[in-house]
């Protein structure tokens, strides 16, 4: 019998509104720019979450603050210049992609957060003490958990009315309500930021990768999303890869389950 997978994700709420309510947003001041290809035309940036900060020889440069996309040519010097310090401060890192965010997140929140799981970025997960404690004392590999900034938090509980902003935009409700004085006492909260990733799921094919800038274009039209036996890896939780599905196993399964984690939920993954 096959090792059992299953999808860590948000549940279903009952409006977009909702989940902007509950989950508020985050955002990385500091990464890499999109980049602009003249070998392939294509301009593009990833959403991968790095688990360190960005050097502070780099903070002050505008590339690493504006995520307007740069030349290729450009792009390049700037990766091998960051990479360069990265690993004169020891961070185990051997490549930068368009997009790369580093740490620490910022987050904002319309209701105040007390769930264990949080849904306020792409590309990670924000979880709260209880998820770091279980997850590191049972020893759940491919996870790193970088502490997070709460920077607004709004006065009203989650539960209840959601009000819904003028501009009709759910993410401009945290313009819209009262905030507390000091949002920090709702911490700490944490970036789970997944470091494994599976390989290719069944019917994905690789067409080209850019010589350039790295881009890799691939025929999505046959994928299947499900796991084969060769494609997962060696750790606990990773993403599924061509997808930012963040997968688990029996394990880590078991351990939201008995403990009752909150504002999650868990949906089989097939395996070939």
């Amino acid at each position: 019998m096959h090792e059992q997978f299953w999808r860590i994700e948000p549940p279903e709420y009952d409006s977009d509104y909702k989940a902007s309510f509950i989950n508020g947003h985050g955002e990385h001041l500091f990464g890499l720019p999109g980049v602009e290809c003249s070998t392939c035309g294509a301009t593009w940036g990833g959403s991968r979450v790095l688990p360190f900060e960005c050097p502070p020889l780099f903070q002050s440069t505008k590339e690493i603050r504006d995520p307007w996309p740069i030349p290729v040519e450009q792009h390049i010097k700037l990766q091998k210049e960051l990479l360069n310090e990265l690993k004169r401060l020891n961070c185990n890192i051997n490549h930068l992609l368009p997009g790369d965010r580093f740490q620490p997140v910022y987050l904002e929140f319309p209701s105040r957060p007390k769930s264990d799981f949080l849904w306020s970025t792409l590309g990670s997960v924000i979880v709260s003490q209880k998820v770091k404690t279980l997850f590191k004392s049972n020893n759940v590999s491919g996870v790193t958990f970088c502490p997070a900034i709460i920077s607004k938090v709004g006065k009203k509980n989650s539960i209840g009315p959601v009000p819904v902003p003028e501009s009709g935009e759910p993410e401009d409700i945290i313009h819209e309500v009262e905030k507390e004085e000091h949002p920090d006492k709702f911490g700490p909260l944490f970036e789970m930021v997944i470091t494994s990733e599976s390989d290719y799921p069944p019917g994905v094919k690789l067409l080209s990768k850019c010589k350039s800038c790295g881009r890799e274009e691939f025929d999505l039209s046959k994928r299947r999303f499900r796991l084969t036996k060769k494609a997962i890896p060696k750790t606990d939780i990773f993403f599924l890869k061509t997808t930012l599905y963040v997968i688990t196993n029996e394990k880590v399964k078991n351990i939201i389950l008995q403990h009752l984690l909150t504002n999650v939920k868990l949906s089989r993954i097939d395996v070939d």
